[in-house]
């Protein structure tokens, strides 16, 4: 089993990593580590509550019909956590963790 370290900043000063296997989608993955998440996340890639952006890495969100993965440059690529299962160390921006 491949893990990453997927590193998770916010506008609050948050700066924390921790390991996600590549079989888990990182959503759940910061619900096993003791984040507390919103109870109203959907976890199937419709209320776009936990959209983050991708700043470095690669993710698999090939279950997501409202951000496939693309070709573009690394700084325009937005996923959805409950969506996106590492396929490298990644650094995520997100607006979901206070």
């Amino acid at each position: 089993m491949e893990i990453y370290r997927i590193r998770l900043l916010n506008h609050r000063d948050l700066d924390m990593t921790i390991p996600v296997s590549h079989e888990a989608d990182i959503l759940s993955a910061l619900k096993a580590h003791g984040m507390e998440l919103p109870d109203s996340l959907c976890h199937q890639g419709n209320c776009l509550s936990c959209i983050g952006q991708l700043l470095a890495g690669d993710v698999n969100q090939a279950t997501s019909s409202f951000y496939p993965a693309h070709n573009g440059p690394v700084a325009t690529k937005f996923i959805l956590l409950c969506r996106a299962f590492p396929c490298s160390d990644c650094t995520i921006k997100t607006y979901l963790l206070n």
